[in-house]
């Protein structure tokens, strides 16, 4: 695909497999974004060119009719409101191939200051198996700087390559294709770039997605930083670990700039230092740094407590510099202070507003404890796993957080009330990095927002105007609850269960259809089995075992505390909820579907809305009717959340309508 500025070019390259016995023919259809212009199509059938028909809208809605009064899938329902390119399909030999290759060009369609590019990749309920292999590649430029480069839907990696043009890559194996394909991007001209897209549906509060990201190359980026280095080199480092390390290191002390102080400290049974306290980052410095950093072996236990605290102490309290601490360990604590409320404890007392960014390599390891660690420092932990080059990883995050525009950044909205805001503090933002911030709000209207923050120890303040409007973007809801869910494992796994807590997650599962360590309890409610029957495996079912043991209710335990937090599922689960926190909940069920904003869940071969409440308001549709047809064309959202199957229960507008098979 290439994007540029506001024109999309896109090129769809399909392989279709016959894996019967006998030859197939039939329709391959592709839901056409609206205004989009059809430039090429090759279809290919043992060399023969096929030729295609493109619908109107019109003969669109009437292949839909047709096909659900043939009782053939509703789920050609959920791209209803859009064209359709159709292309007649005979003779594809057993056991053969098929490729399409079809090129459309659209005018990328503008939500806000935001330009949004679809690509149609919900076809779940077309396919029977997942799509092998998906790879999106997408050449973004435009004449401007382009800023705030997101998918809500997917996963993406996006690589900078000027401020005026990004590569974004989406590959993934063994897809289920259940949704759309989004890409958000925003074209400004100066200064922050800040974008905000909402969602509102009547008599309910709002939700909200604000993106922002902070200028390239200009002010705020030679601010001065303090880093301390801190390295763990026990024993168990011993090998290529150690050398990857010690090569990351190199990396990150050849970048310094001249305004910077630093200190690099290795520890083991005991803590050394390079310096007695940071020193500037001249070439002499960092030539003695380098080869302290080359001269590193790994043998000892880990002393984890005393590394931490003579590393917090030295930094200057009385700077404005941005002060960091970067920890790289592979253990656990098993010299000195090993109890975890201590080391906590002393870290607290020890922090002057240092921001620690914590590493944990493999597996053997105390994730727990690493993550209270980064939240006492408020930072982030990063996790290594033993196949992943450290070095490769260290130095991309270093990059990243290279250089700080905003420290201890905060928002301010205005006249309008807002809640439930993930996440809850933004720290310090760094020159190029993209915040995302989701959250609720109440009433609506044009209101400034401020960004306010310090810039070399002064504080600055950014001023937006953003306007809190209807409209609709279903996607919103559901990545403000897995985010929100994602914080609330968090407090339950680092704090303890918390009767409220797992409420208000029961409670955003079933209205969101989002998977979590309570789930399968729950939706064996819903469907009405047997308690403890494990219908989803959010995390795998060992996963899942192994947090009922550390406070998740649900189960009696099968691994201790200790094992939990000492092993690979501990750092399965902090990063699971780490990806919830980013919106990506990853986990696949074959008893809840998502349509627009609205989980249905299947009860007694039925599709029931997350919504429906006993004792409602009831209306009977028999599928294919009449009365099914005025449902369909009331509202375009009414007629995708139809496409949820031919037996259902829909709310709309305070009604539940019951879809039923003509018997």
């Amino acid at each position: 695909m290439e994007i540029d500025s506001e024109l999309a070019y896109t090129t769809v390259d399909e392989v279709f497999i016959n894996d019967n016995d006998v030859v197939l023919e039939g329709d391959y259809i592709f839901p056409l974004p609206e205004d989009a212009a059809v430039s090429e199509f090759y279809m290919y059938v043992d060399g023969k060119k096929i030729s295609a028909e493109i619908m109107d809208a019109d003969e669109a809605e009437k292949l839909y009719q047709e096909y659900i009064r043939k009782k053939i899938d509703p789920a050609l329902l959920s791209f209803y409101g859009r064209g359709l390119f159709r292309a007649r399909v005979s003779d594809i030999p057993a056991h053969g191939k098929k490729r399409v290759q079809l090129k459309y060009s659209e005018i990328v369609k503008k939500e806000g200051s935001l330009n949004c590019y679809v690509y149609p990749l919900n076809i779940d309920d077309f396919t029977e198996k997942p799509i092998k292999n998906l790879d999106i590649k997408i050449n973004l430029k435009a004449d401007r700087d382009i800023v705030n480069v997101f998918s809500p839907s997917h996963k993406i990696t996006v690589n900078m390559k000027s401020t005026r043009e990004y590569e974004v890559v989406l590959k993934q194996e063994d897809v289920k294709p259940d949704k759309d394909f989004y890409l958000y991007y925003e074209l400004t001209e100066e200064g922050y770039g800040l974008s905000m897209v909402t969602h509102k549906e009547p008599q309910e509060d709002g939700f909200f997605l604000l993106l922002m990201t902070p200028p390239v190359g200009k002010e705020g980026l030679d601010q001065a930083r303090e880093i301390v280095f801190v390295v763990d080199k026990s024993g168990s480092m011993r090998g290529e670990k150690i050398e990857q390390v010690k090569k990351a290191l190199s990396y990150c002390v050849e970048h310094l700039n001249l305004i910077d102080r630093f200190n690099v400290i290795s520890f083991s049974s005991e803590v050394a230092m390079l310096f007695d306290e940071p020193v500037s980052a001249n070439e002499d410095n960092k030539a003695k740094a380098l080869e302290y950093i080359d001269s590193i072996e790994a043998r000892g236990g880990t002393n984890i407590n005393e590394a931490l605290i003579k590393s917090l102490e030295q930094f200057d309290s009385n700077s404005n510099a941005v002060r960091m601490l970067i920890f790289l360990t592979d253990g656990k604590p098993t010299i000195g202070t090993v109890d975890e409320a201590t080391i906590l404890d002393n870290i607290a007392k020890a922090n002057e507003s240092v921001i620690g960014y914590i590493f944990g390599v493999g597996y053997d390891l105390n994730a727990f404890l690493l993550d209270r660690i980064s939240e006492t420092l408020h930072g982030m932990t990063e996790y290594i796993a033993p196949y992943e080059n450290i070095d490769d990883a260290v130095v991309r995050f270093y990059d990243a957080i290279s250089k700080p525009a905003l420290v201890d950044a905060r928002l301010d909205f205005g006249e309008i009330e807002v809640y439930d805001i993930q996440p809850a503090k933004l720290g310090s933002i760094f020159a190029g990095q993209q915040i995302v911030v989701m959250g609720r709000y109440k009433g609506e209207g044009i209101t400034s927002i401020d960004l306010t923050g310090l810039i070399e120890g002064v504080e600055s303040t950014y001023t937006f105007t953003a306007d809190f409007k209807k409209s609709k973007h279903p996607y919103i809801p559901v990545l403000w609850a897995t985010r929100q869910v994602a914080y609330y494992l968090d407090e339950i796994r680092l704090h303890g269960e918390n009767e409220e807590l797992v409420e208000e997650i029961k409670y955003l599962a079933q209205r969101y259809g989002i998977v979590t360590p309570y789930t399968s309890m729950f939706i064996s409610e819903i469907t009405g089995t047997e308690p403890r029957t494990i219908i989803y495996r959010p995390l795998g079912a060992e996963e899942a075992r192994a947090m009922d043991s550390i406070g998740f209710s649900g189960g009696a335990p099968t691994f201790s505390e200790k094992a939990m937090r000492e092993s690979e599922l501990g750092v399965s689960i902090a990063e699971d909820i780490a990806k919830m926190k980013k919106g990506y909940s990853g986990y696949e069920t074959k008893v809840v579907k998502k349509v627009e904003d609205v989980a249905f869940y299947l009860k007694d071969k039925v599709w029931v809305d997350s919504r429906y409440k006993e004792g409602m308001e009831k209306k009977k549709v028999e599928y294919g009717s009449d009365a099914y047809f005025g449902l369909m064309s009331r509202d375009e959202k009414l007629a995708r959340l139809l496409s949820v199957g031919r037996n259902a229960i829909i709310v709309w507008e305070g009604v539940a309508y019951e879809i039923v098979e003509k018997s």
